[in-house]
């Protein structure tokens, strides 16, 4: 945490020097960038290191609490992706809950206003609890289909076909569909929604009104009880890393990502703008940190809020005692590589209805190391990773450490990306 109260002290001065320099760089993710890529296969980390973060699973360790589990406890690969609001983008009470513990995190559009959803991959470290967790859409599914882990979230999509409906793009990925109990195929979808084994460890947040926004997972419940009776093999997903800032690149200490660029910058009522974010690069630290970034014309402490976790709650399961938990509250979201994957997204079914591109060639701007680096991105088929290519078509190695992913579509005017 001792960066960010110096951040929100210094940040009117450094961003009154930064609009007296240069305009900030604007990426043209729909440019053709004609990068020939040399496939990439799978990678592999010496024994004892994170596939996931590169980082060796000893150091990982020392982030452990009582109740929590993962790789750097039980040694063994099994990630829990988690589908988690960004009401308020993470502000105040509706903060995910021990986001800081997520190995990679995904930020893609929920609906044409701007509104996002993050999925969040716990590896290293799974915490005792977390959320808060919303709803999936297709796209979602096909993230999780690279990573072949269990995915625990509450409602999804109902909507047309398989490219729409949620349920029916799990049955054609030949998997289990949690309200269908005897459809064939092992279940890796775990949906409070319907009283499955899973449903013993869904609670609700109490000091919560809205219940959309307060569903909370025990996490050891469901990989003990849950995952660890099913065969669920996660895919390789080990991403190639380095100890070094890549050559070649241009400067990048602050990325601005801007979801809504019309909305209302100061009314709550109209809240899009909550969903714009900021990433500052410390240099010391060598990692970027993570702001909401209300308004990028207007930089100011006032407008620029660090993503903080939940404050102390309650959680309560009917018919149980109330539990109360003490969240650390103000831990930073800090990453080592931020990733803005351009994709196509098809909104023609409805504002609410995302149809996405995940397969195929797409530019991949990098963030790391206080640099950009222009490439592209490559996902043949869905079981497949996505691989980011730097510009001469290799495989980039990222930074060791946490990696942010942001699926952008450029196609809509009211999306926007620039860095300085």
């Amino acid at each position: 945490m001792k960066k960010a109260v110096s951040i929100l002290l210094t940040i009117v001065m450094v961003f009154a020097l930064s609009a007296a320099m240069a305009d900030p760089v604007k990426i043209d993710g729909l440019a053709q960038r004609n990068i020939k890529i040399n496939k990439a296969g799978e990678n592999t980390v010496p024994e004892g290191t994170s596939p996931t973060t590169g980082r060796s699973l000893a150091e990982a360790g020392k982030d452990v609490k009582d109740g929590f589990m993962g790789m750097a406890v039980t040694g063994q690969y099994m990630p829990l992706m988690v589908q988690v609001t960004n009401s308020g983008a993470g502000i105040g009470n509706r903060a995910p809950l021990f986001a800081s513990y997520a190995d990679v995190i995904y930020e893609s559009p929920k609906d044409y206003k701007g509104i996002t959803r993050l999925t969040m991959v716990y590896s290293d470290t799974i915490p005792e609890w977390v959320g808060c967790t919303r709803s999936m859409r297709v796209m979602h599914v096909w993230i999780r289909e690279e990573w072949n882990a269990p995915i625990v979230y509450h409602g999804h999509q109902s909507s047309g076909s398989g490219d729409t409906d949620v349920s029916s793009a799990i049955r054609a990925l030949g998997w289990h569909v949690p309200e269908a109990p005897n459809s064939p195929g092992v279940s890796v979808f775990y949906d409070g929604m319907y009283p499955k084994e899973w449903d013993k460890h869904h609670y609700r947040i109490k000091t919560m009104g809205d219940i959309a926004d307060n569903v909370a997972y025990y996490a050891p419940g469901i990989m003990t009880d849950v995952v660890a009776s099913q065969d669920i093999k996660p895919r390789n997903h080990t991403y190639l890393f380095t100890d070094t800032v890549p050559e070649g690149g241009d400067d990048a200490m602050n990325v601005y990502v801007s979801w809504n660029n019309t909305a209302n910058k100061t009314s709550e009522d109209k809240f899009p703008f909550y969903f714009n974010s900021m990433f500052e690069y410390d240099e010391e630290e060598g990692i970027y940190y993570r702001y909401i970034l209300k308004d990028a014309e207007n930089i100011s402490a006032a407008t620029a809020v660090l993503y903080d976790e939940l404050a102390p709650v309650s959680i309560k399961k009917a018919g149980n005692s109330e539990i109360t938990i003490d969240f650390t509250h103000g831990n930073p979201i800090t990453f080592s590589n931020v990733i803005i994957q351009s994709v196509n997204i098809d909104w023609s079914r409805g504002a609410e209805v995302p149809v996405i591109t995940e397969t195929g060639t797409g530019n991949a701007d990098i963030f790391m190391g206080g640099k950009h680096y222009a490439g592209v991105w490559n996902r043949d088929t869905l079981s497949e990773r996505t691989v980011f290519y730097d510009e001469n078509g290799n495989e980039m190695p990222l930074l060791r450490g946490k990696t942010m992913i942001i699926l952008m579509d450029y196609n809509k005017e009211i999306r926007q990306v620039t860095y300085e």
